[in-house]
């Protein structure tokens, strides 16, 4: 839904509808109103100030369990300051999974990743249902923090988590509830002044999606390293008022070299890292793996390469017309094995900061194409 930057009466929602007759058949407002549920997480702000919280990703479904998982986006303003709150505000339901009666759009249970998050880094992607070892179903998710999350996806319990990346926002964690700790200057932040942290805006993780492998109990992520200036800006408490409200300025991360994308696969059990392939240009596509043990990738310097998912190993690589970008997918026609790739512009922040960062990456202004590839038999 758009618009949620703003401040209005309507907030922004999960719905479900009929797919035969389009009609409405539940809301699930993701912004938690006074009076209501997690009502009073909002620093006392007024309901017509509370925006954000907004959900943009596809959510995922448990059909044994009836239950829908979908993450839901910061709240706006990005800075807590700026919203008139703290960091000590956790402004429900923002950066949390969220589990919904798939039947009544009821919450089942949510989990907030970040309360009070402050940087826009968003923990609104893509829900990975997965059983472990034990045969315990857990749900995995990443944000724009670069940390992997762990959850029981029946109860919504944390489990675990890994930082994936360099990240130095937070000073700690809660052991048992994985609840994370701002820095005290993010946590005494003020109006204009300027605070550094890692990583930016651009994750992290972002909208390319993660792929869990089967064979070897591996989610396998695109990350992506830099980090960010930011600086909250004040805002006008009217109707209609509100924005993200904060200036960015953006560079390399620490100790990465100049690689600004990573491809990093984790261990689902023990949430170790098994391998890792870093390189300068930023990976641009959803990873796509396969039973045949190879993940699929593709990068803004037209890059589109085969990874042994067990290794890290480059198995295959081509570099198409531009920027390869979107999400990969894999069929069969008679018997062959197939996998398609688009190439093109935009994709918001992860295509900017890298443009900024990494000018010496450079791509076609054109290119718009479905590139298709055979299989080996």
């Amino acid at each position: 839904m758009t618009g949620c930057t703003r401040f209005r009466e309507q907030k922004c929602y999960v719905s479900a509808y009929d797919a035969n007759d389009g009609s409405l058949i539940w809301q699930f407002l993701t912004v938690a109103k006074e009076g209501e549920s997690g009502g009073d997480t909002w620093g006392g702000v007024d309901d017509l100030f509370r925006a954000g919280n907004d959900t943009w990703i596809t959510p995922s479904y448990d059909p044994e369990l009836n239950l829908i998982y979908i993450g839901v986006a910061q709240p706006k303003p990005w800075m807590s300051v700026s919203r008139g709150m703290t960091v000590n505000d956790a402004a429900l339901y923002s950066n949390a999974t969220l589990a919904l009666d798939a039947d009544t759009g009821e919450l089942d249970w949510y989990y907030q990743h970040v309360p009070g998050e402050s940087f826009d880094l968003d923990e609104v992607f893509e829900r990975v249902l997965v059983d472990d070892a034990q045969g315990r179903k857990v749900v995995f998710s990443a944000g724009k923090h670069g940390i992997l999350w762990k959850n029981d996806r029946e109860t919504g319990e944390y489990i675990a988590h890994k930082e994936t990346i360099f990240q130095n926002v937070f000073d700690s964690f809660d052991p048992d509830t994985g609840k994370p700790r701002y820095r005290g200057d993010i946590e005494e932040q003020q109006i204009g002044e300027w605070l550094q942290g890692c990583p930016s805006t651009a994750g992290g993780h972002n909208w390319h999606a993660m792929s869990y492998h089967p064979g070897s109990s591996r989610v396998i992520l695109p990350l992506s390293q830099s980090c960010i200036d930011i600086a909250a800006q004040e805002v006008e408490f009217v109707d209609g008022g509100g924005s993200a409200a904060a200036s960015r300025r953006w560079f390399e991360m620490p100790g990465t070299d100049g690689n600004v994308g990573k491809i990093g696969a984790f261990d689902i059990n023990t949430m170790e890292e098994v391998w890792s392939f870093e390189q300068r240009a930023s990976f641009m596509t959803a990873l796509l793996s396969t039973a045949g043990d190879v993940v699929f990738a593709g990068d803004m310097d037209r890059r589109f390469r085969a990874f042994d998912v067990r290794t890290g190993e480059v198995l295959f690589e081509t570099r198409l017309g531009t920027s390869v970008q979107g999400f990969p997918i894999t069929y069969s026609v008679n018997g062959r094995q197939y996998v398609a790739v688009p190439t093109g512009l935009g994709g918001g922040s992860p295509r900017l900061v890298p443009s900024l960062i990494t000018p010496d990456i450079h791509h076609p202004s054109n290119g718009n194409a479905l590139y298709v590839f055979a299989l080996p038999n």
